[in-house]
């Protein structure tokens, strides 16, 4: 079968983006440049396109991409310096006591409430009243429990503690005296282990 019409593309389509100029990415990078933080959505009103536009320069044109910012410590040079020499000595402790093994611990608090995202939580729907919310409590249960970890792969039972208990330096001392100082000691019977907690400091070793 032969067909009598031969398909051609709709006027219009296929053409280049006329936003895409050269001018108009240099004013991009530009805006870019001047102000970081400026979101997507404010560049694209001040020149006037739409947002994805924006982003499709910034992501093939520019290499860019937007980022969410994280809060990060503010180190000087002379927290650097003592972190470094710091470092250089449990390297080289470590180094001269191979066999020792290094124990992490935690602490954290569980609540009933559903913790909600509200950047990255999404709910799929056709409209908002098909979206359901997350609910929260004035003072939701909870419950604290504390764990730790060995560097050869082993495990501290976790210890959770009653709802009603108060949690202070007693506490902790209570359950590293008691629970994980008496698990060390029957499965490391020589005391070859260091514990590295935010709760203690200090080593047996």
């Amino acid at each position: 079968m032969t067909m009598s019409k031969t398909i051609t593309r709709k006027t219009g389509s296929g053409g280049s983006n006329k936003k895409r100029t050269k001018t108009f990415i240099r004013t991009l990078e530009s805006k870019i440049q001047k102000d970081p933080t400026k979101s997507v959505r404010k560049i694209a009103s001040e020149l006037k396109v739409d947002r994805k536009t924006v982003r499709n320069e910034g992501k093939y044109d520019l290499t860019l991409r937007s980022y969410t910012r994280m809060p990060k410590q503010l180190l000087t040079n002379a927290l650097k310096e003592k972190r470094l020499e710091r470092f250089k000595k449990i390297t080289t402790w470590l180094k001269k006591n191979h066999s020792i093994v290094m124990i992490f611990s935690d602490e954290k608090t569980f609540i009933v409430d559903t913790v909600l995202d509200r950047r990255n939580d999404r709910y799929i729907a056709a409209s908002t009243a098909e979206v359901k919310g997350t609910f929260r409590t004035k003072h939701p249960a909870q419950a604290m429990a504390f764990g730790a970890v060995v560097s050869d792969g082993k495990k501290i039972p976790i210890k959770f503690y009653k709802s009603d208990e108060k949690i202070n330096v007693d506490t902790y001392y209570k359950t590293l005296r008691y629970q994980v100082l008496s698990w060390l000691k029957t499965n490391y019977p020589n005391g070859n282990y260091v514990m590295d907690t935010g709760l203690c400091s200090g080593s047996h070793s």
